[in-house]
């Protein structure tokens, strides 16, 4: 039977503030936007009017979640690897991975997607799958911390 080493899995202070940060922010930028939208629509001279604020919403959304990228892929090297090769929260860990890898996919849909049937439909898929991936984050986190 192969012995599995001790490692030291726990992020670095600047990342763990950076993941629980950014994913608060990612979740209620995202929140905020999803009420706006579907909820707080401004009344205009030519019906309802998107929200003012939905605009500077999704801007800080996109901001961080570039920034969120960047924190993951930074955590690929030594969390990830040692991780996976630990076997510790492998089921949560790599659920959190492959939940922000569709969101990063679907957040380059809503960009790029010119079509508005299919960008409704990917809007939803992100948004449920942000949610989804907020409780997944929060269960891989307090998986790890409970070793």
């Amino acid at each position: 039977m192969k012995r599995r080493p001790h490692l030291a899995l726990r992020l670095p202070r600047w990342q763990e503030a950076s993941v629980y940060g950014g994913g608060a922010v990612l979740l209620a930028s995202g929140v905020a936007w999803l009420i706006l939208h579907d909820f707080l629509t401004a009344k205009g001279d030519f019906g309802p009017q998107p929200n003012p604020a939905e605009h500077p919403t999704l801007i800080v959304h996109g901001v961080v979640a570039a920034a969120f990228l960047v924190v993951g892929g930074a955590m690929i090297p030594v969390h990830v690897r040692l991780g996976l090769a630990s076997g510790r929260n492998r089921v949560s860990g790599i659920a959190t991975g492959v939940g922000l890898l569709f969101l990063a996919a679907t957040g380059a849909g809503l960009y790029y997607v010119g079509d508005e049937g299919w960008r409704a439909a990917v809007s939803v898929v992100h948004w449920g799958v942000g949610l989804a991936a907020a409780a997944v984050l929060a269960w891989h986190a307090a998986a790890g911390k409970r070793r």
